[in-house]
């Protein structure tokens, strides 16, 4: 299958259910239910059904842009000659 958004399972028998569970490639998988989900909730699927996912603290994250930014409050200059400040006029 080239889809992989949602899967029901519909069995009498847990461990057996997360067993499939865990080998299907979908994105949310209910076991004996269909189509609940919370807000807060993670939404996207697996290959051809869409690409990262929506709701929840994975779908915040992929709306952000991780940067490491550092400063030296020292007012020291002084460092060891690999950590070098070189002035470069162009880019």
């Amino acid at each position: 299958m080239i889809y992989g958004l949602t899967a029901s399972i519909f069995t009498k028998d847990p461990a057996r259910a997360f067993r499939v569970a865990r080998k299907l490639q979908a994105g949310t998988v209910w076991i004996n239910d269909a189509y609940t989900q919370p807000t807060e909730g993670i939404w996207g699927g697996y290959k051809e059904s869409g690409i990262g996912r929506e709701l929840g603290l994975y779908g915040l994250e992929e709306f952000l842009e991780i940067k490491q930014v550092y400063i030296d409050t020292t007012g020291s200059l002084d460092r060891p000659h690999w950590r070098t400040v070189m002035k470069i006029d162009k880019l």
